[in-house]
């Protein structure tokens, strides 16, 4: 019997080179969800005061002036993440718009660490404190998604604007507007025969970045995602792979900021491809607690947690391989997607 069962699987089909691709890719992207300190273990985003003040979760007192972001000892242990070493005089740190560090950390009467992320939203200076372990972090069991499909991976071309056009676009949070800058449009025809039209920002390594609502939002998706499509050809020619569409942190986390898709970047149907909500989603402003998407765990209520918000270009994940940082990311580091 042995045999006769041995003999009848090894004539079962192989995966698809491409899906076997995608299943790495994957593999990939949950590992970077689940990095120490990473989007899971988010607790707290705080606006900083004009004069150095408390905040929540860290000892200390923070401020944002003209200079940038000042740190003010309080006698408590606080190390730098430059030097890991103590902080005993008042510390100034100046980012750019859409900047992220990891600036300070502390750790409590338990051993728990936390490290403050640094960061400029908006035109406003902000510190997310991130803890060593959380509730979340130690539940999570993967981010659902869609079967693999080749019929999601599309042919279209790119047609750049004569110049690049700033605008600006609202987020997650309804405090909060970003300034984007749209390198043209992608045209697809994918399933209807009328074709699509999705506007892009282009990232430094030239892969594309695309925002998007879609028919399945608050059903099976959260109300927007976004997809990175790699660099043209010569020719303008480009294929967008659905399967690879990803959240924005706000599918994991309160507090996150998410930049939402430029006008008109909404297509009619539904895109039943990439990442999936295991119930409906929230459709924007702060979500109250808990898991805000249904990502699958196995474990209680999450405090906090978001794997693809903040970003050191100021824009969503640049590139394509989902382990972080610029140019091999899309949506796993913790400073990539706003």
């Amino acid at each position: 019997m042995a045999q006769d069962a041995t003999a009848q699987d090894s004539t079962l089909p192989s995966p698809s080179p491409a899906r076997t691709a995608w299943q790495q890719w994957r593999m990939l992207r949950e590992e970077s969800l689940a990095a120490e300190f990473g989007w899971l273990t988010l607790t707290s985003y705080q606006w900083l005061p004009s004069a150095p003040a408390p905040v929540e979760l860290v000892p200390g007192r923070f401020g944002a002036g003209p200079d940038g972001a000042v740190f003010e000892p309080d006698g408590a242990e606080v190390l730098g993440c430059d030097d890991d070493a103590p902080v005993t005089a008042p510390l100034t740190r100046a980012l750019a718009e859409g900047e992220s560090v990891d600036w300070l950390r502390t750790r409590d009467v338990t051993g728990q660490d936390t490290v403050v992320e640094l960061g400029v939203r908006g035109g406003r200076y902000m510190v997310r404190t991130h803890a060593r372990r959380s509730p979340q972090l130690d539940a999570f069991d993967g981010v659902p998604t869609f079967d693999y499909n080749p019929a999601w991976v599309v042919p279209g071309r790119f047609e750049a604007y004569p110049e690049p056009r700033p605008v600006e676009v609202g987020t997650y949070r309804p405090d909060t507007r970003l300034d984007k800058v749209l390198a043209g449009e992608v045209v697809f025809e994918m399933p209807a025969a009328f074709p699509h039209r999705l506007a892009a920002e282009q990232n430094p390594d030239g892969s594309l970045a695309i925002a998007f609502h879609d028919a399945s939002n608050g059903d099976t998706t959260p109300e927007w995602r976004f997809v990175t499509v790699p660099a043209p050809g010569p020719d303008g020619t480009v294929t967008l792979d659905f399967n690879r569409t990803l959240f924005y942190p706000f599918a994991f986390s309160q507090f996150a900021v998410c930049p939402r898709p430029p006008e008109g970047n909404r297509l009619e149907i539904a895109v039943n491809a990439g990442e999936r909500s295991e119930r409906p989603a929230p459709t924007g402003g702060f979500a109250t607690g808990g898991n805000p998407t249904g990502v699958s765990t196995t474990g209680g209520p999450a405090t906090g947690g978001n794997p693809t918000d903040g970003s050191t270009t100021g824009g969503p994940a640049t590139g394509v391989d989902p382990t972080g940082g610029t140019a091999t990311a899309e949506g796993g580091a913790r400073h990539t997607g706003e």
